[in-house]
């Protein structure tokens, strides 16, 4: 049954579509907790898939400056995620987990239902999934000590479990579908989402790595196991067991090892393997991600950084080298969506099509 939120939402993006409808935007659809039906008000944005045709970062700067009109007239506005049909296509085969999920249960504002290819979802996509949220959302949630949240993303980690463990082949529609396993039920949400994560790493890697104690590194504090105490959550600080960071290493985040390789080694990690970077790096250079700033993510503008360490990266592979720390040469980030939009943005959206281009050749080279 969808929450009275869910149709109040809706009603609100009906509203906010003419105003995002340029001449380049060919569909307009809503996704995620809306669309699934879950939405609550105010808590709940409403978030926004634009399929578009060719468009310039001066066709990109226009659409931002509509979408702000959007916010004005709705203010609980989300992300709006932007791409081609064909980069739809990628963007589900780099993640069916959450393809399944926007091509099942989005709402058509304009032009019909996203054109969003079926494709299985595998135990390692939804485990990926799983790990997900221990990056920020999570530690967030721990600071704030928003148990509203810690216990939504244990319902989003549940869904994913259910399909890791095979007992789903593609996510529930709802989280409030999702529940937690009735054996983790007496535990912290904290400690239910650890649990979680060990089961999902002992299907698909075996025993993990195992640590006796706390170990604190610059940013992140590894905890023995899900039952451990857990400490203070410093700012801008992941707090992990030995499964999690595994997991986010191995599905989600290899750049963790550029980080703490060295100090995971000395503690029997193993390092990741070259199509989990291929992988990384193939996400990385997406053409949607080279549109997020301002329309899904706010703060600094890091693509520039991000086509950099990519670049490295494939330049590693390609010298049948696995990167390591030192490898990443930062750059500096563009000024404001205005200087991206117009200064920026063309250049590297040019690049990062290039270089998606060398990680498909890549892998077919490895793969001969």
């Amino acid at each position: 049954m969808r929450t009275a939120s869910s149709w109040l939402y809706e009603a609100a993006g009906r509203i906010v579509a003419p105003l995002l409808r340029l001449k380049f935007v060919e569909q307009i659809y809503i996704r995620r907790s809306v669309a699934a039906g879950e939405a609550e008000f105010p808590w709940s944005d409403l978030d926004l898939g634009l399929v578009i045709g060719p468009a310039s970062g001066a066709d990109l700067w226009g659409l931002w400056r509509r979408f702000q009109m959007a916010n004005l007239a709705f203010p609980r506005m989300g992300e709006c995620q932007i791409a081609t049909a064909a980069e739809l296509a990628e963007m589900t085969e780099m993640d069916p987990y959450r393809g399944s999920l926007d091509r099942r249960y989005s709402i058509a504002l304009v032009g019909g239902p996203p054109p969003i290819p079926a494709l299985p979802v595998t135990p390692a996509a939804a485990a990926r999934r799983l790990v997900f949220w221990f990056e920020h959302y999570l530690p967030l949630a721990m600071r704030q000590t928003n148990i509203r949240n810690q216990r939504k993303f244990a319902r989003e980690m549940a869904n994913a479990l259910g399909v890791v463990e095979g007992r789903r082949a593609e996510p529930l529609r709802s989280r409030r579908e999702a529940d937690v396993p009735a054996e983790l039920h007496t535990l912290p949400p904290f400690a239910q989402c650890c649990a979680m994560a060990e089961r999902a790493h002992s299907l698909l890697r075996g025993p993990a790595p195992k640590v006796a104690e706390l170990v604190r590194l610059p940013g992140l504090i590894l905890v023995p196991n899900a039952q451990t105490a857990v400490p203070e959550f410093p700012a801008k600080t992941m707090v992990v067991t030995p499964a999690v960071l595994d997991l986010l290493v191995t599905t989600q985040s290899p750049g963790l090892w550029l980080k703490y390789g060295e100090a995971l080694k000395n503690l029997g990690f193993a390092a990741p393997q070259r199509q989990v970077w291929r992988a990384w790096c193939y996400r990385q250079l997406s053409g949607e991600r080279f549109r997020l700033p301002g329309f899904g993510e706010t703060g600094p503008i890091e693509q520039p950084n991000r086509l950099a360490s990519a670049e490295a990266i494939l330049e590693a592979l390609e010298a049948d080298r696995m990167p390591e720390a030192g490898v990443v040469r930062p750059v500096v980030a563009s000024r404001n969506l205005r200087s991206y939009y117009q200064r920026d943005y063309d250049r590297l959206a040019e690049r990062g099509a290039n270089l998606r281009q060398a990680v498909r050749a890549l892998r077919i080279q490895e793969n001969a």
